[in-house]
């Protein structure tokens, strides 16, 4: 399968206006992105909504893969929280 990036990515697409604006870097065998989530990402009040963290945890491992030279498309994807993320801290 032929995969191509239009910059239109809803984690990181920098001409998708909605996009969560995640820039990945890579540090040795690391791979990360920072992001402080705001009022307009949260679920329930003062906590960021799941279906976010699901995508900041779906583009981290899409960047980690692509930092080795392969492409993947999540097929599937199983989350368990732990605990929940307030608004406003830096991930």
């Amino acid at each position: 399968m032929k995969i191509s990036y239009e910059h239109h990515c809803f984690g990181c697409g920098e001409l998708n206006p909605f996009s969560l604006g995640l820039k990945f870097h890579q540090k040795g065998d690391e791979v990360y992105t920072d992001f402080i989530p705001e009022q307009r990402h949260q679920g329930y009040p003062g906590l960021l909504h799941g279906g976010i963290t699901s995508t900041i945890l779906d583009e981290v491992m899409s960047n980690s893969i692509a930092a080795i030279g392969l492409r993947a498309l999540t097929a599937r994807l199983e989350i368990r929280f732990r605990q929940s993320i307030p608004i406003g801290q830096k991930l």
